[in-house]
């Protein structure tokens, strides 16, 4: 195995969508094998990709499952960026706002290494931390 390949950070992970947790694979193999495994009726199968830049926004990630596929990005703790086609013209894809967290996806490649440009969620929690400190420094 040469050097490059020892440190390379993986951009697309394999997710077992779990009812109660989620588990994360760099081999699609061992990520089918897990949810024929799996005794959960609720399971599913998805592929994250990290993919940094993409139509203008940072910290795009392309998911995918058996429904299609959606560029997401993160922006803000409440909602996300959802890259799909203008109501109006089919042919126009845009970015829409949608109410929810994509937090989980941010949270696995950070897990993996990825470095974001823009991590919103690891900053939320950053500032819950020293608000936390600063509450319990004043007791």
């Amino acid at each position: 195995m040469k050097k490059d390949e020892l440190t390379k950070i993986p951009s697309i992970l394999y997710v077992f969508l779990g009812e109660f947790c989620n588990k994360y694979f760099e081999s699609e193999s061992d990520c089918k094998k897990c949810y024929e495994e799996s005794r959960d009726p609720f399971a599913s199968i998805c592929i994250i990709e990290y993919l940094s830049n993409f139509a203008g926004k940072n910290d795009v990630i392309l998911y995918r499952d058996f429904a299609g596929e959606h560029y997401l990005a993160a922006c803000d703790d409440r909602s996300y960026y959802d890259y799909q086609a203008n109501e109006n013209n089919h042919d126009i894809f845009c970015w829409q706002q949608v109410d929810g967290t994509i937090e989980w996806m941010y949270k696995a490649f950070r897990d993996k290494g990825i470095i974001f440009k823009n991590d919103v969620y690891a900053q939320i929690k950053e500032e819950e931390q020293k608000l936390i400190k600063a509450i319990q420094s004043s007791f």
